[in-house]
């Protein structure tokens, strides 16, 4: 069986947090194997949004396809809120202290780099005001009051594919996530053991509208495929204590995931993405002890894991600096891609810029991890055990 280190904080061990105490007996224990795993797939997010500096790079299809990592942690999200909740949510101050606590997971990130993209509109209006015209022009534009609104709110997600995109992109993946907990919430507490059957209907909704989800951007059915599914997972978890997947099935299974997600084309395709992702994670939830689980339980993968919510919201703002960067200082010929002219490099330098790039997203993550998303949390969980009561003592953080 897989092993797991000491009973853990259930609002550390989802989204990449990590940390360690004595809270309570009861408390699941963390699957140390599955925060790597989710610090691999926030890392080949980064890949998808590099820039075309190089059309051969650029063009690959694993690379190109990687937004499936985000539906991979869906389907993770699902299973770890699941089996730290699926019991404990039997009142509406159950619920509001459950929301509050992801609320204060989420946001503080959320808010940090949401700030710097306003940031970064405001310096082009003053830029256009003092003589550059083309900047302010550029100036909240494609970033508007209601696309502020909408961020702000967590709300950018919620209908068509407008405002997906708008100031930190990837942030729309955790506006759906957050709206998705609090149906989570509300579905253990008002049905009870129904409540599986609830999470079935969520799923194959969210599964047999997943190829219009592609086609009409609505994120939501995205998430609901892949959040209730890993709760189905769960379920299977606590019902088969004595499952075992041999080592050899953990491998297949784990190379699966990831050559499908290298040569899907279809929309419909990516249906299979939720359910190859589930059985990834059973597979290593219930899993006997093997080299992928000892090469997943390496420290750098497990740092990565931990860093991996900062890395997944840090990194197109790093992107965004390195090809203004490459845009402005560069002499090199362009191609004009969704409307930018970028420069063009060599493979040898590409991959040297991507490189980079990769380098300092890690360290911005880790700092980011370090003195603020943790303190914040910290700080977040205090004020919300202290209004409406919860576990003490307060957990104590490590970064990594």
């Amino acid at each position: 069986m897989t092993t797991t280190r000491p009973s853990v904080d259930p609002e550390l061990i989802g989204s990449g947090g990590r940390g360690e105490h004595n809270i309570s007996e009861n408390s699941p224990p963390k699957i140390e194997e599955l925060e790597s795993l989710r610090g691999i797939a926030a890392t080949l997010v980064v890949f998808v949004h590099f820039p075309a500096w190089n059309p051969w790079l650029y063009d690959i299809d694993f690379f190109r396809n990687g937004t499936a990592m985000v539906d991979l942690f869906f389907v993770l999200s699902g299973f770890v809120i699941c089996m730290i909740y699926g019991d404990r949510l039997n009142s509406t101050r159950d619920v509001l202290r459950f929301q509050l606590l992801r609320l204060g997971r989420l946001y503080p990130v959320h808010f940090l780099f949401f700030l710097a993209f306003f940031a970064i509109e405001v310096a082009k209006w003053i830029i256009g005001a003092i003589g550059y015209p083309e900047f302010e022009a550029a100036a909240f534009t494609a970033n508007g009051f209601s696309d502020i609104i909408s961020q702000l709110t967590l709300t950018q997600a919620l209908g068509p594919s407008i405002g997906w995109g708008t100031f930190n992109g990837p942030a729309w993946s955790i506006s759906v996530e957050f709206y998705c907990y609090l149906l989570f919430a509300l579905v253990v507490l008002v049905f009870g053991r129904a409540k599986w059957h609830v999470f079935g209907f969520f799923a194959l909704l969210g599964l047999t509208s997943s190829v219009f989800a592609i086609i009409d951007n609505s994120a939501i059915y995205r998430c609901l495929a892949g959040f209730f599914t890993g709760c189905i997972v769960s379920g299977i978890c606590a019902r088969k204590p004595s499952l075992e997947v041999p080592a050899w099935l953990q491998w297949a299974i784990f190379v699966s995931f990831f050559l499908y997600v290298g040569i899907f084309i279809e929309p419909y395709q990516k249906v299979g993405v939720f359910l190859i992702a589930a059985a990834l994670i059973l597979a290593i939830a219930k899993g006997r002890d093997g080299s992928l689980r000892r090469l997943l339980r390496m420290r750098p993968f497990v740092a990565m894991g931990a860093w991996s919510y900062s890395i997944y919201m840090s990194h197109v703002l790093v992107i965004y600096i390195f090809l203004q960067a490459t845009i402005h200082l560069s002499t090199a010929s362009t191609v004009v891609v969704s409307g930018v002219a970028i420069p063009q490099f060599s493979i040898a330098d590409t991959l040297a810029l991507y490189s980079v790039v990769l380098i300092v997203v890690t360290l911005v993550s880790a700092l980011i991890c370090r003195i603020y998303e943790l303190p914040l949390r910290i700080m977040s969980r205090r004020l919300i055990f202290s209004r409406l009561g919860g576990p003490l003592p307060f957990p104590k953080l490590t970064s990594h």
